[in-house]
């Protein structure tokens, strides 16, 4: 069982294969993850067939914890996600990506998630799973990230960004898990962020 299993997770539309897709973020995540002595695997996937893999093949997907990749459109799905890994597998969740500055406190009602990661992940991540795992460490002090405190979203202060680039391993392809076969074609960003800004 991995340590963490983040998962990439939209709807279908059409004949679209999710699975081929790779998710730079949740594989740079994965790989500093790997270079601070821990396990994780990325997971790409279309709604309907993760919900299935999930509920039939929980050995194949489950982590010690569950992260969540949730951008504009799949803020429901992930929602749902959420909700089922903390009622079924009663691990912790964690919820981040291009549309987590905007997750506000009714999505934390409805998604039971324990946190959300604004902004750049690897530090905050680290840190995360840290305190998951080892118990080290307090989200009240963890930078980047948003949780509920009582009845109210707390927000603590933001990450610093990355400026040393080389300080971050490169992304690997064994960090997914694949459900169909091997692909002749790898996705290259040439930037890092949001691309629309």
């Amino acid at each position: 069982m991995a340590d963490i299993i983040f998962l990439n997770v939209h709807r279908s539309l059409g004949n679209i294969r999710h699975d081929w897709q790779s998710c730079l973020g949740l594989m740079s995540m994965a790989a500093f993850l790997e270079k601070n002595g821990y396990d994780a695997r990325v997971v790409n996937s279309n709604y309907y067939e993760i919900m299935s893999n999930l509920e039939s093949n929980s050995n194949r997907y489950k982590g010690s914890i569950v992260g969540l990749y949730c951008d504009f459109d799949n803020v429901y799905e992930v929602q749902n996600i959420s909700l089922w890994v903390k009622n079924n597998w009663k691990i912790p969740v964690i919820v981040g990506g291009p549309q987590s500055r905007h997750l506000n406190k009714s999505f934390f009602e409805k998604s039971k998630c324990d946190v959300v990661v604004r902004g750049e992940g690897e530090l905050t991540i680290v840190e995360l799973v840290n305190l998951y795992m080892e118990g080290t460490g307090n989200l009240q002090e963890i930078k980047g990230i948003a949780y509920i405190d009582g009845d109210k979203v707390k927000v603590n202060e933001d990450q610093i960004l990355i400026e040393n680039l080389d300080m971050l391993p490169f992304c690997d392809e064994k960090y997914i898990i694949k459900d169909r076969g091997d692909n002749n074609f790898w996705v290259c960003m040439t930037g890092r962020g949001c691309p629309f800004s």
